[in-house]
């Protein structure tokens, strides 16, 4: 029975493995290949000889291998969740810059083009001062004065 564990145990980190190589860029693929080897090793070791890292434990002063795996598993577990949070507000920030980039080239665009009726958008509102006379020839479209002499 204890053969079926391991062999799930080495072909869940196998996978993972995998798609951690196929999801990093080709210029960090090296030292990647390298970490997930090592880490490969260490894992295959725990599993297949337990008692390994119950020695690991005493030598380092933890009182059993389970302890000591559970702490670096915390350890890891808070340097993703923290790297994974400042990666997540890079982007936002850099995604941010881009968008505000995005809408002031094409606002200097839209400002530097001229206007013609043909390319009007109609659901943009014209800037005032800028629309065509009204049907009565006025220019905002109120009712001609009326001269009472």
């Amino acid at each position: 029975m204890k053969f079926v564990i391991e062999v799930l145990l080495i072909a869940a980190i196998l996978f993972i493995m995998v798609r951690l190589w196929r999801r990093t860029s080709p210029g960090n693929r090296a030292v990647t290949t390298l970490l997930m080897m090592l880490f490969m090793a260490l894992a295959v070791a725990a599993i297949m000889a337990p008692q390994l890292t119950s020695r690991l434990a005493n030598i380092v002063g933890v009182g059993r291998g389970t302890d000591l795996l559970l702490y670096a598993s915390v350890i890891v577990l808070l340097y993703v969740v923290v790297d994974n949070g400042l990666w997540r507000k890079e982007h936002e920030r850099r995604f941010a810059h881009v968008v505000r980039s995005q809408a002031l080239l094409q606002a200097r665009l839209d400002a530097a083009a001229p206007r013609s009726p043909e390319t009007v958008d109609p659901a943009v509102p014209s800037p005032p001062g800028d629309s065509p006379p009204h049907r009565d020839g006025s220019a905002d479209g109120s009712p001609p004065a009326v001269n009472h002499v």
